[in-house]
């Protein structure tokens, strides 16, 4: 039954928490020197006059941000693995549900990765101006997405059940 709306509630919540790999999830900007340097969960591009810098999470030369780095893009990955999982174990609604809590437990830890990666500065050059780009608020998209497809699962146990106690 992939043509529930619990499952495309989970495929969207997949699709979400991948994009965090290709989205921008954070901008430091220092408009006096032209520098800009973008973060998302795979890589850091600092564009300065002249030069470009990139760098991927896994050679960053602070040790916690190369953490928090490789935390959220093996969470983003995990998470979205494990939602494509979850969309085909439609004849076990119980363990379905169950994956899909794992899943959300996931995304908040992947939330909390993003948000101490994010939250000490810029790494590569000194920015005056931060700002929150669209990817960062893709796992909250995600959790939306797998609260409301965990409430559909529920809703068809729930009717499971009663056609059950009619029989």
């Amino acid at each position: 039954m992939l043509q529930r709306i619990q499952s495309i509630f989970l495929l969207v919540a997949m699709l979400t928490n991948l994009s965090i790999l290709i989205l921008p999830v954070w901008t430091f900007m220092d408009k006096g020197q032209g520098y800009v340097e973008t973060v998302n969960a795979l890589s850091i591009q600092a564009q300065q006059p002249g030069e470009d810098k990139s760098m991927t999470a896994f050679d960053h030369p602070d040790t916690l941000k190369m953490v928090m780095h490789v935390s959220a893009m093996g969470l983003s990955i995990v998470s979205g693995i494990l939602l494509l999982i979850t969309i085909f174990m439609f004849n076990d609604r119980m363990r379905q549900k169950r994956m899909a809590y794992i899943s959300v437990i996931l995304t908040m830890l992947l939330l909390v990765c993003l948000v101490v990666l994010t939250n000490s500065g810029p790494s590569i050059i000194a920015g005056e101006m931060s700002t929150a780009a669209f990817g960062f608020f893709m796992p909250v998209v995600s959790i939306m997405m797998i609260w409301l497809a965990i409430n559909r699962i529920q809703k068809d146990e729930d009717l499971v059940n009663s056609v059950d106690r009619i029989r």
